[in-house]
């Protein structure tokens, strides 16, 4: 790895742990205030996915040592852990009331998943390697659960979302997606790219819609 790239790649891993604390923080002193159009399930679904790829990064590391998979794991951990705290914030907070839109998450994520799972064992695929298992993983728990968290904010307010998040996503996203069209561009289609591009733009698409609703309410 030459030395633009490998400065490019440090600082997009940089931005990475950057956003992750910025959005979770922003919405941690969020849910201090409000809980409206905020729901619990929806954090749980999200870290769940990134804590997932978390393990399976670690997984993969084992047999392929390398520069971009430490800085991944070193994203991935900082969703997680910044997630659980913000999960636990939500959770201790006198604001916040189990909502319907809660169970309606929880139950498609974890329908969605266990699909995922049992496809995975059918077919022999490995889960570390597949790229479409971390695909569906990541459309199940998080771009789904971001449609459902638009109708929420539709029906209940959006003062429990704040700006410095809805912007965090986009960067977050969008840091994901440039070099990926780049590397599209440059070194053709693989189905790594194919699956990780349908994840990506998935991910964006639902969060675009939180986006609208939380502009429109």
């Amino acid at each position: 790895m030459n030395h633009t790239r490998t400065l490019y790649t440090d600082t997009m891993a940089v931005i990475g742990v950057v956003t992750a604390i910025l959005f979770c923080g922003s919405q941690a002193i969020k849910t201090l205030t409000t809980t409206q159009g905020v729901s619990v399930m929806q954090y749980v679904a999200f870290t769940s996915s990134m804590s997932l790829n978390f393990f399976l990064a670690i997984a993969s590391r084992k047999n392929n040592p390398g520069r971009l998979i430490t800085q991944q794991i070193w994203q991935l951990a900082t969703w997680s852990l910044c997630g659980i705290l913000l999960i636990g914030v939500v959770i201790v907070s006198r604001n916040y009331q189990w909502m319907f839109m809660d169970m309606i998450i929880a139950t498609f994520a974890c329908l969605g998943f266990a699909v995922t799972c049992i496809w995975v064992k059918v077919r022999k695929i490995s889960m570390r390697t597949n790229p479409a298992f971390k695909a569906w993983n990541s459309i199940f728990l998080k771009s789904i659960p971001q449609f459902f968290w638009a109708i929420l904010i539709l029906a209940d307010g959006n003062n429990g979302l704040s700006w410095v998040a809805i912007v965090v996503g986009h960067v977050s996203i969008a840091m994901r997606l440039i070099p990926l069209f780049i590397s599209l561009k440059e070194e053709g289609v693989s189905d790594a790219k194919k699956w990780l591009l349908i994840s990506d733009v998935s991910n964006e698409v639902s969060w675009i819609s939180v986006t609208v609703a939380w502009l429109i309410v």
